[in-house]
């Protein structure tokens, strides 16, 4: 489907990470608190991949005819520098109610920039019930929400495609060996353009377990868990323009 590599790509990163945590004992009450720099980098894109162009052909006999159905090429400034921040803050206290039963409760923000989408806060809960006084048995119920990041790509996709960027040119039916040789091709292709939905939000995904945990011996214990996750607002990109 494609010609010679054409792959001049180089990306560099540059990253600073930050924890820090805290730990107050009062009664009977563990409370942990923390700020996060999950990922405080610069992001280098310098991107010259196809800047000749590529001829598509749907098999051999259209290559043979000399009949491509559609030419592709990048032509544009190339070199992108971002800066992708991530903060993180959370707090929770493990509640020791009485023995044998303790309730965790807990909410986690973060934020990412280039994204419009304040409201990701992750509240979780957490139990733990051991029945009885031998204590061998212990179940154990949990669920939260977690949230997603973007990465660095799907950004740098974004700002290429701002102007001064990088222009990606789609041409269907194209001349050949000129692609530009047919009228529509040569009055101009409008660009190829990636930018974040207006309305777009962080994923987030609810996790959910339940287990027991029971004491065989004094060093060995066996333990059934049961998982599940449902995910929100997940991150996917269309082409609005797709036939």
């Amino acid at each position: 489907t494609g010609g010679g590599g054409q792959g001049d790509l180089v990306r560099t990163e540059t990253h600073m990470n930050l924890n820090e945590n805290l730990t107050w004992t009062k009664g009977q009450h563990l409370i942990q608190a923390g700020f996060q720099l999950p990922d405080w980098s610069r992001r280098g894109f310098y991107d010259r991949t196809n800047v000749g162009g590529t001829f598509y052909f749907s098999g051999l006999d259209t290559y043979a005819a000399g009949r491509p159905y559609a030419f592709i090429q990048q032509q544009g400034n190339g070199d992108l520098a971002l800066l992708e921040k991530q903060v993180g803050t959370y707090i929770k206290d493990d509640w020791q109610l009485r023995p044998g039963l303790s309730l965790g409760l807990g909410v986690r923000y973060d934020w990412q920039n280039y994204f419009h989408d304040d409201n990701n806060v992750a509240p979780r809960v957490s139990v733990a019930y051991a029945p009885g006084n031998q204590k061998t048995n212990v179940l154990r119920a949990g669920v939260g929400a977690f949230n997603d990041r973007s990465g660095p790509v799907v950004i740098a996709d974004v700002l290429h495609s701002q102007p001064g960027g990088l222009t990606r040119i789609v041409v269907e039916n194209p001349g050949y060996p000129n692609p530009f040789a047919s009228a529509s091709a040569a009055a101009g292709q409008p660009p190829s353009i990636v930018r974040l939905a207006p309305d777009v939000q962080i994923p987030q995904t609810v996790q959910y377990s339940v287990g027991l945990d029971h004491q065989l011996q004094k060093l060995t214990t066996l333990s059934v868990t049961y998982t599940g996750a449902r995910g929100y607002h997940l991150f996917r990109s269309r082409d609005v323009n797709a036939p």
